[in-house]
C-alpha cells in the first residue's frame, strides 16, 4: 500500500476513533496580493462550509460513543506527498457534554501517538483546542495538527497529517484553511 494511502487511512481511522471518545483562483492582476486560499476549492459540508487544497472526499460512518451511536460524516482531500487534511462535524445526542482534552488525547492515543501540544482556544466564539501529536502510521512517521471545536451538540475537527517524525509546525496554508471555515 501507498504510503500516502497509508497515511489517509491512518488519518481517518483516527478521526472516527475520536469521536468515539468524545472557486478557484485569484483577481488576473499579479499586482494584488493574492488571498492565502487563491485556487482553493469550497467545501460545502454538513453543517459547515470551507476553503481546501482540494476537492475532498465525502465518508458517512456510524461510531459508537459513551452517549449512544452517532453519524460521522468525514471529509478527506486526495493523497498528497506533505500530507492529507481531514475534517468533520458531528451532531451527538441531546445532553452531550464533549470533553475537548479527552478527545486530543484519545484521538492521539487510538493511533499508538503521544501528545505533544494541546493548546486551550476559543474558535469564533467557541471552546477549542489546538492539539499536536505524533505517530506511526503503517510504517511512516506522522505529526498530526488538530483543531477542535465544540459547538454545543457538534464537535467539529479539522485534522492535517504531515509526514515526519515531529513536525514543530503545520504548513502555512493550515492557519488559511481554519479562518475559512463557517459554522451554520
Amino acid at each position: 500500500m501507498p504510503r500516502t494511502r497509508a497515511l489517509t487511512i491512518a488519518l481517518a481511522t483516527l478521526l472516527v476513533a475520536c469521536l468515539a471518545l468524545a472557486g478557484c483562483g485569484g483577481s488576473g492582476d499579479d499586482s494584488a496580493p493574492k488571498s492565502p486560499t487563491a485556487g482553493f476549492v469550497t467545501l460545502k459540508g454538513d453543517g459547515f462550509t470551507m476553503r481546501l487544497p482540494a476537492k475532498a472526499t465525502r465518508t458517512v460512518r456510524t461510531v459508537p460513543t459513551a452517549t449512544g451511536k452517532v453519524k460521522a460524516v468525514l471529509y478527506s482531500t486526495p493523497d498528497d506527498p506533505k500530507g492529507t487534511y481531514l475534517v468533520a462535524l458531528t451532531a451527538y445526542p441531546t445532553g452531550t457534554v464533549v470533553d475537548l482534552d479527552k478527545a486530543v488525547t484519545g484521538a492521539a492515543k487510538n493511533i499508538g501517538g503521544v501528545v505533544r501540544e494541546n493548546d486551550t482556544a476559543n474558535y469564533r466564539g467557541h471552546d477549542a483546542r489546538n492539539g499536536r501529536f505524533t505517530a506511526d502510521a503503517s510504517g511512516t512517521a506522522i505529526t498530526v495538527f488538530v483543531r477542535m471545536v465544540d459547538l454545543g451538540g457538534r464537535l467539529f475537527q479539522l485534522q492535517y497529517a504531515a509526514k515526519g517524525a515531529d513536525v514543530k509546525t503545520p504548513p502555512a496554508q493550515y492557519d488559511a484553511v481554519a479562518a475559512s471555515v463557517r459554522f451554520e
